[in-house]
């Protein structure tokens, strides 16, 4: 009836007209969906948000019938080629078969469309049906790693909940901004649900886009001081050193190298594996490339991308001098190619993009909720402001007047009404609160997080590390020494007299005399030392690459530096010695245990012949 009173508008030129102007706006919503799914928004290794699904619900949203779900078909073809797998296309289909089903045929009438209903039955999609394709595809046909499907997983329902909010958002704005006839005004429910949407979706995908970006920065980071580091140690290492002897070509760790001389020589410490990647790898693109000196080497195969990724090498390459200096531009140089696997640091950051993806669909799916209980709860107020009128006079069917806003209000009513907005913005600031607060505890949470990897290896009173980080350190650098056949000390000392510090001067004042000798001793590290606090005045002291003449010597240094040093006390200054025990690691025969034993026996008779002086066992 609305529509046979309604006067035609500017846009009533026809039904040919009609026509067209409908053909050309599924055909720009069309290119706006492919544009979507081209231009990627770049998360983690081989995930990606798209936005073409936004246009395909937008058009649902617009005209109902079957438009959207063939726009979101056709655009998500490219997903194809951008992942290697037609599973995508199932998926995204799927959503938009579902959404155009619930918009068609159980959503009611026209006026529904813009309550955000489509919300919910989207959340109701991933629930029910997407989830469990992406576990069934990814999983069981794909047979990707689980770290990887899971944040597929969490990343699709995040993804989906993203498009659709934003096209409902959309669809709003261009009813409210184009409309000529009063039966397309949105309904009051709709915009408390736009609203309420907007404040949560925007910033969520927002904070998904820096969080990716910072995560990655911090593990690419890290990757590359270990691959320089690696790359410097091969430039400066002679030759004689790298080439095979009684251990085989130099390892170091799990990364490999290859040494090109300026003469052309090249050596390297896997030449097949280097072959391999010559010939079936290649360079997986810089968009996810922050630190410009590294790179990812992909295989060349059709294989699905996010498995590429789990399988590629981490490569850096460089030309240095024989100090291991970078090398000046012109100048004779070694060039270094040294590479490492991904696996370790793509799986770590998909189990921590996983748990990050999965708060921020949780808020978004809260606030998909919370915004459908607050439209609810408005027009509840409405019905009861409302609800005198209809007594007064022939008006709008109950549908109606609950869904349109009624220019005839009576002017004692409009002073209820200024009430009620008043209530619908503290309302909507409470959940901008909660929204902030939830973010916030998000990044103490992360914070704690860090914090405590920290702490779980490193002593709080000294900042030395502690006993787990030497059993782990230790064990990794005995199988280094043992495979290159570089030499490798120990170094243990404690404090002389130390329970008489604390039982004459207290507790405090012993320990600032653990941190003076701890920075004492530090003064005097070099860069490949390690430094342990493995119980009360007790210390440890790794040397790779050392000696036992040499780690004789640095222990001697060790002993004065800490003589020397002096800690203040109410008494006046305190001075302390160390005796300190040495032992060089014996490939034949040492592990781990037999190594700590003999340079506590060391440490021992230092103790037992005077103290204040080093003894090698």
């Amino acid at each position: 009836m609305a529509e046979a009173s309604s006067p035609p508008g500017p846009a009533a030129t026809g039904p040919g007209g009609q026509r067209g102007r409908r053909r050309l706006a599924v055909v720009a919503l069309t290119a706006l969906a492919v544009l979507g799914n081209v231009w990627l928004l770049p998360l983690f290794f081989g995930i990606h948000l798209l936005l073409g699904s936004t246009a395909a619900v937008l058009a649902l949203l617009l005209w109902r019938g079957w438009t959207g779900l063939a726009i979101g078909a056709a655009a998500s073809l490219y997903t194809w080629q951008l992942w290697g797998h037609p599973w995508a296309i199932v998926i995204f289909s799927g959503e938009l078969l579902w959404l155009s089903l619930a918009i068609n045929r159980w959503n009611g009438p026209r006026s529904n469309d813009s309550n955000g209903q489509i919300i919910l039955w989207d959340i109701a999609y991933w629930v029910l049906i997407g989830v469990p394709l992406v576990l069934l595809f990814y999983g069981g046909i794909l047979h990707i790693d689980q770290a990887n499907m899971q944040v597929a997983a969490v990343k699709q329902v995040l993804n989906g909940l993203i498009n659709t909010s934003l096209a409902f958002i959309a669809f709003l704005v261009l009813r409210l901004t184009l409309s000529q006839r009063s039966e397309q005004l949105v309904t009051l429910r709709g915009v408390i649900v736009a609203l309420v949407l907007s404040a949560i979706t925007l910033p969520t995908l927002g904070l998904t886009m820096i969080a990716s970006k910072q995560l990655q920065i911090a593990t690419q980071n890290g990757v590359l001081d270990v691959l320089g580091s690696a790359a410097s140690a091969v430039a400066r290492t002679p030759l004689s050193d790298l080439g095979p002897g009684q251990n085989g070509p130099l390892q170091l760790g799990d990364v490999a190298f290859r040494r090109r001389d300026a003469s052309g020589q090249v050596l390297s410490s896997d030449p097949a594996l280097f072959a391999r990647i010559d010939r079936d790898y290649r360079d997986g693109g810089r968009s996810y490339m922050h630190p410009p000196q590294l790179g990812i080497l992909i295989p060349r195969d059709a294989r699905p991308l996010l498995r590429k990724w789990v399988n590629g090498y981490w490569t850096y390459s460089g030309d240095f001098d024989a100090a291991g200096r970078p090398a000046p531009p012109g100048q004779a140089s070694i060039e270094v190619q040294v590479l490492e696997p991904t696996k370790a640091n793509v799986t770590r950051v998909q189990n921590q993009s996983t748990l990050m993806l999965s708060l921020f669909t949780a808020v978004l799916v809260i606030g998909a909720l919370v915004s459908e209980a607050v439209g609810r709860l408005v027009v509840s107020e409405f019905r009861k402001i409302l609800e005198p009128l209809q007594a007064t006079g022939p008006g709008p069917a109950e549908s109606d007047w609950t869904s349109h806003l009624i220019p005839t209000l009576s002017l004692s009513a409009v002073g209820e009404l200024r009430a009620l907005v008043d209530q619908i913005n503290a309302r909507i600031a409470r959940v901008n609160l909660l929204t902030g607060e939830l973010r916030q505890a998000n990044q103490a949470l992360a914070a704690s997080r860090d914090e405590l990897a920290t702490l779980s290896l490193t002593d709080s009173l000294t900042n030395c590390l502690n006993r787990r980080a030497l059993d782990a350190q230790l064990e990794d650098a005995l199988r280094r020494a043992r495979r290159s056949g570089a030499p490798l000390s120990l170094l243990c000392f404690d404090i002389d007299n130390f329970k008489a510090i604390n039982d004459s001067h207290g507790h405090p004042i012993g320990d600032l005399v653990l941190r003076s000798v701890a920075d004492s001793v530090r003064t005097r590290l070099r860069a490949t030392d390690a430094f342990f606090r493995i119980g009360g005045e007790e210390f440890v002291i790794l040397l790779p690459d050392c000696s036992e003449m040499d780690a004789l010597l640095l222990a001697e240094q060790h002993r004065q530096l800490v003589s020397q040093a002096e800690t203040p006390a109410p008494e006046g200054p305190l001075r302390v010695t160390i005796s300190v025990g040495v032992s060089d690691f014996r490939p034949d025969s040492d592990s781990c245990e037999s190594l700590l034993e003999r340079v506590d026996r060391a440490l021992y008779l230092a103790k037992r012949s005077g103290r204040d002086r080093v003894v090698h066992q």
